[in-house]
């Protein structure tokens, strides 16, 4: 009986971690735990055996695998960083010899390989891709 309330208390103990990572590994081994309580229960047994182990195994296993695959939230792959903003269109500003434009409050370099005789300040750019801090961008 004492091993019944271990396993049901280890899955207490499990599902509490699940609840501050919520990651879902931890639920698979708490319901696992919570199982194996049950039949430890109904089967009295007093001692671990290996079996329990293995069930233990085999049914965390099986969660695991159907709760990550089914359960998590399907979201698609969001744009990095930069790559929200290109096509996006913005006005050019020169600061000392450098090529600028302003994104979100936040001057960013144009790419030296982007820029040519008919740039002004005012004059608006498309965004064509970005390297690290830097817009490769053309004239709109």
């Amino acid at each position: 009986m004492e091993l019944a309330y271990i396993w049901f208390w280890a899955g207490i103990l499990f599902l509490i971690i699940e609840i501050l990572t919520f990651t879902f590994y931890w639920l698979s081994l708490a319901l696992a735990s919570f199982l194996l309580a049950c039949m430890v229960y109904l089967n009295w047994d007093s001692s671990f055996t290996i079996v329990q182990g293995l069930i233990f195994v085999f049914l965390s296993g099986i969660f695991a695998i159907l709760f990550t695959k089914y359960l998590r939230p399907k979201t698609k792959a969001k744009s990095v960083w930069l790559d929200v903003y290109i096509w996006s269109i913005h006005k050019l500003e020169k600061i000392w010899d450098d090529w600028k434009i302003k994104v979100d409050w936040v001057d960013y370099l144009v790419d030296d390989d982007s820029i040519v005789v008919d740039f002004w300040v005012g004059k608006k750019v498309k965004i064509l891709e970005h390297n690290s801090g830097s817009f490769k961008v053309e004239l709109v």
